[in-house]
C-alpha cells in the first residue's frame, strides 16, 4: 500500500513539473516575439524618417531654385524699368529710386530696376507679363507646398455658398406667394374699379398739395407687385368680391391697414378732439358702439345707448297681442332651423351662466365667469355684437333683465351685486343688502312686477327686498334648505321648493305661507318652474324625474301630477315655459346633448329634435325669445347657439 501511495505521489509530481514546463515556454515564446516587433517598428521609424528628411531636402532645393530664377527675372525687369525711363525723360525718378534704395540696402535691386528696363513701345506690357508670371510662380508654390486640394476645396465653398442662397430664394418663395412683375398690366393700373387705388392716389395729392415728405414705409416698387388673394386661406378675408384675387401691392397694403384699424380701432384717448365728435343718428351709432366695453364697475357709460335701443325697439318691436290664440303647435314633430350662433361675435371664454332675451326687442344677453355681459342684436344672420360691458372683480353666476328691460341686475358670489342701467349707462353697486347679512348673492330672481326681487339664502331663508330702493323687507322661512324659487305672472306669489320635497306658497302681500304641499315621489327636487298663465307647474329633480302639475295642486297637501315625464337621466339645472304655454324646455348640464322640448297639453316630447350629431355639448343655460320665434342655449364651451322655430313667426 505504502508503495503504490508513493507511486501515485511521483506521478502527479511529473505531471505538475510538465504543466509547469508548458507555461514557462509560452512565456517565453511571447517574450520572444514582443522583441522582434519592438525591434522591427524600430527598424520603421527610423526608414520612415529617412524619407522625410529627402523629400523635405528636395522641397527646399526647388524652393531656392524658384527664388532664384524670380530675383533674375527681377533684375532683368528693373534695368528695362530704368533704361525706358532714361529715355522717355524720366532719369531724375530712377535717379531717386536708385539714391533712396541705396541708403535703405537696396543697390543691388535698384541697379537691377536701371538696367533692366530697355528703350520701346511696349515696356509697360512687358512688366503687366512679368506680374502675370509672378502670379503664375506664386500658384505653383501653393500647388507644391499645399496640394492641389486647396482649388477644389475654394470651388466647393462657393458652390456651397451658391446652394445656400438657392435654398433661401425658395424658401423665401414659398413663404410669400406673390408674383413680381416688371411690366404690370395697364388694365390693373388704369381701371380704379376698388376704392383702394383711389384713396392711394388722394393721399398722395394731398401730400404734394400740403408739402408734406412721402413716410418712411413708402416703398415705390410696392406697384410693381401683384398679390394673389386666392393663394392663401388668411387673405380671403381681404377681398371684396368672391371673383377677384390679383390686386397691387398698395391695393394690398391699404387693405391690410384697414383691416387693421377694424379689428383694434382707434381708442377715445388716441383721437384728436375734433374727431371724437359723433353724429346724431342712431345707426351711425349701432356701428361705433358695436365694440364698446365698459372696464370699470363704476365708470359711466359715455356713449348714448339710449338711442341704440330706442333704434332697436321701433325697428323690431317684440309685442303679443293679447286676447288672440296662437295657433296649436304638432305634437308629433317641431319645426327647427339651425341659425348662426348668438355671440358668434362675442365668443366668452368660459362657461354661460346665463342667456336671456330682452323682454322688447331682439337683444340677447349672455354671461358668465369671465367677468362679462355681452349684448347682441338677434337676426339669425349676422347678430352683431352691440356692447359689452365688464366687472372686474364680480365672476358672473346669474345675470337678467328687469320687466321693463331698462337695467341689467348682476350677481355672483359676493355679498355685493351691481345693476346696469342700459339706457344711461350708469353702473350702480350695492353694497350688501341693508338689515341683512348674506354672503354668497349668486342666484336671485325678480319678480314680473318689477317691485321685488328675492335671494334664496341658508338655512331655509328667502330675503325679500324692494327693487328700487334695495333694502331688505323681510325674509320667508322654509323648514329645509332652498333649492329654487319662483313667481306667478302677477307678482303676488312666490314658490319656492326645498330638498324635503315640500313646495311652499308664499303671500308676498301678507308675508306668510298660504299653501303647502308634497312634490309627487320625493326625488330630491332641483329646480321648480311656473307657465306664463299659472296653468302649469313643473318639478325637476337630481335623478333627472319632471313632474307637471294644474291648479289643482293649490288645493291639496299631496295632489298627483298630470304627467311625469323620464327623459332625462340626469340632474335638471334648467327648465322654462314658453310664451303660450304650449313649450317646455328642460335641460341638464351632466350630459351632452341633454336639452329636451316637450309639448302642451299632450306632454310628448319631441322625437326629431336634437337629433345627433348635435354641438350643444353641455348645457349650461337656455332662454325662448319673447314671441317663441327663437331658442338660445349656452355651453360649456362659451357659446350661445341659436335655433328657430319655424311655427312661430318671426318678431
Amino acid at each position: 500500500m505504502a508503495r503504490k501511495k508513493n507511486k501515485s505521489s511521483n506521478m502527479t509530481v511529473r505531471f505538475l513539473n510538465k504543466k509547469n514546463r508548458k507555461k514557462n515556454s509560452k512565456k517565453n515564446d511571447l517574450k520572444k516575439k514582443a522583441a522582434l516587433d519592438h525591434k522591427v517598428m524600430i527598424e520603421s521609424f527610423k526608414y520612415m524618417q529617412e524619407i522625410m528628411k529627402e523629400t523635405m531636402e528636395g522641397i527646399t532645393n526647388n524652393l531656392k531654385q524658384q527664388r532664384l530664377s524670380l530675383t533674375d527675372r527681377l533684375t532683368g525687369s528693373t534695368s528695362g524699368l530704368s533704361s525706358g525711363l532714361a529715355t522717355r525723360k524720366y532719369s531724375p525718378l530712377t535717379s531717386g529710386l536708385t539714391s533712396g534704395l541705396g541708403t535703405r540696402k537696396y543697390s543691388s535691386l535698384s541697379t537691377g530696376l536701371t538696367s533692366g528696363l530697355t528703350p520701346g513701345k511696349y515696356s509697360l506690357h512687358s512688366s503687366i507679363e512679368l506680374t502675370s508670371r509672378n502670379d503664375d510662380s506664386e500658384k505653383k508654390l501653393e500647388n507644391l507646398v499645399f496640394g492641389d486640394g486647396k482649388e477644389k476645396g475654394k470651388e466647393k465653398m462657393t458652390d456651397k455658398k451658391d446652394m445656400k442662397k438657392d435654398t433661401e430664394e425658395k424658401r423665401s418663395n414659398k413663404k410669400v406667394k406673390y408674383s413680381i412683375d416688371l411690366t404690370p398690366d395697364k388694365s390693373i393700373l388704369t381701371n380704379e374699379t376698388n376704392n383702394d387705388s383711389k384713396n392711394d392716389i388722394n393721399d398722395t395729392k394731398k401730400s404734394k398739395l400740403l408739402g408734406s415728405t412721402i413716410g418712411v414705409w413708402h416703398d415705390s416698387d410696392d406697384e410693381n407687385v401683384n398679390v394673389s388673394l386666392k393663394s392663401k386661406n388668411m387673405l380671403k378675408k381681404l377681398r371684396k368680391t368672391e371673383e377677384e384675387d390679383v390686386i397691387s401691392g398698395s391695393q394690398y397694403e391699404t387693405r391690410l391697414r384697414n383691416q387693421y384699424e377694424n379689428l383694434h380701432p382707434t381708442p377715445n384717448w388716441a383721437t384728436p378732439p375734433s374727431k371724437r365728435k359723433r353724429d346724431d343718428s342712431p345707426t351711425k351709432e349701432l356701428e361705433t358702439n358695436k365694440q364698446d366695453e365698459i372696464s370699470s364697475p363704476e365708470q359711466v357709460v359715455k356713449t348714448p345707448n339710449k338711442k341704440i335701443f330706442i333704434k332697436l325697439l321701433s325697428d323690431n318691436p317684440v309685442k303679443i297681442p293679447e286676447n288672440v290664440k296662437s295657433k296649436l303647435l304638432p305634437n308629433d314633430k317641431i319645426g327647427m332651423a339651425r341659425e348662426r350662433n348668438a355671440n358668434i361675435h362675442g365668443c366668452s371664454h368660459c362657461v354661460i351662466k346665463s342667456a336671456t332675451f330682452h323682454p322688447n326687442a331682439q337683444v340677447l344677453m349672455s354671461a358668465g365667469y369671465d367677468k362679462t355681459v355681452r349684448l347682441f342684436q338677434i337676426d339669425g344672420k349676422k347678430n352683431p355684437k352691440i356692447q359689452s360691458v365688464v366687472f372686474d372683480d364680480l365672476p358672473i353666476n346669474c345675470a337678467s333683465f328687469n320687466p321693463s328691460g331698462s337695467e341689467i341686475i348682476v350677481t355672483g358670489r359676493r355679498k355685493h351685486f351691481y345693476i346696469y342701467n342700459i339706457e344711461s349707462g350708469n353702473i350702480e353697486r350695492s353694497n350688501g343688502i341693508t338689515g341683512l347679512e348674506i354672503n354668497s348673492l349668486e342666484n336671485f330672481n325678480i319678480s314680473p312686477c318689477g317691485n321685488f326681487i328675492c335671494f334664496p339664502s341658508i338655512s331655509g331663508n328667502i330675503a325679500l327686498v324692494n327693487y328700487q330702493t334695495k333694502q331688505w323687507m323681510g325674509n320667508f322661512k322654509m323648514n329645509g334648505t332652498v333649492t329654487s324659487i319662483d313667481w306667478s305672472s302677477d307678482g303676488k306669489y312666490l314658490f319656492s321648493i326645498g330638498k324635503d320635497a315640500e313646495v311652499y306658497q308664499w303671500d308676498v302681500g301678507a308675508r306668510r305661507c298660504v299653501h303647502k304641499f308634497r312634490d309627487y315621489g320625493g326625488f330630491k327636487p332641483s329646480i321648480i318652474s311656473v307657465s306664463k298663465n299659472d296653468n302649469y307647474y313643473a318639478i325637476g329633480s337630481n335623478s333627472g324625474v319632471v313632474n307637471v302639475y294644474d291648479k289643482k295642486c293649490l288645493q291639496y297637501a299631496s295632489p298627483q301630477p298630470l304627467k311625469t315625464i323620464m327623459n332625462v337621466t340626469t340632474e335638471i339645472h334648467d327648465m322654462k315655459f314658453n310664451h303660450d304655454t304650449q313649450l317646455l324646455g328642460i335641460s341638464s348640464r351632466s350630459k351632452k346633448g341633454q336639452l329636451k322640448l316637450i309639448h302642451l297639453p299632450s306632454f310628448n316630447v319631441f322625437p326629431n329634435w336634437p337629433v345627433k350629431p348635435i354641438p350643444l355639448n353641455y348645457v349650461q343655460c337656455f332662454d325662448f325669445s319673447t314671441s317663441s320665434s327663437y331658442i338660445a342655449a349656452g355651453n360649456d364651451r362659451g357659446k350661445v347657439l341659436l335655433y328657430r322655430f319655424k311655427h312661430y313667426t318671426n318678431a
